[in-house]
């Protein structure tokens, strides 16, 4: 019987990949990686192609202007954040669903407080001062259901 398609995850998928590790535990470990160039010229400064399951997709940052770069493209705190934001919501969504619980919103932000300074040479604090998510979740259960697929992810 055909596993339900719950908050955009697909169970069968899912329950294939467990059965899978089940047999073989070692294809539980992957490695993932990303290798990027920086650019000596134009508004890109680091320009990266990850590869997907079934293409690439290119990421390009450049620095904020305050450090020396355009700031015309998303900066490597927030392709950070995204990772992190995106981890979490993917993460929740995952939990959710295998609990047949339907979300009906699912937010993430993930924020930090950075201080240049250390980049800047003038001292040695730490640039990231901690990260924080806020999450605003709605879904088919009671506030208890929410805070215990929460404390999961």
């Amino acid at each position: 019987m055909d596993m339900p398609q719950i908050n955009n995850i697909n169970l069968d998928k899912v329950s294939a990949t467990v059965e899978s590790i089940k047999r073989d535990p070692t294809k539980a470990k992957v490695v993932s990686r990303v290798e990027g160039e920086w650019l000596f010229d134009g508004e890109t400064q680091f320009r990266a192609v990850l590869p997907t399951e079934q293409g690439s997709q290119t990421l390009e940052m450049s620095l904020p202007s305050f450090l020396g770069g355009t700031g015309k493209m998303p900066g490597p705190i927030q392709y950070c954040l995204f990772g992190l934001a995106s981890c979490f919501a993917s993460t929740i969504a995952s939990i959710a669903a295998e609990k047949n619980i339907r979300l009906k919103r699912a937010r993430v932000s993930a924020e930090c407080s950075l201080d240049f300074s250390k980049t800047l040479g003038l001292n040695d604090k730490p640039i990231v001062e901690g990260i924080r998510f806020i999450v605003d979740i709605e879904a088919d259960a009671d506030d208890s259901m929410v805070k215990q697929i929460l404390a999961e992810a």
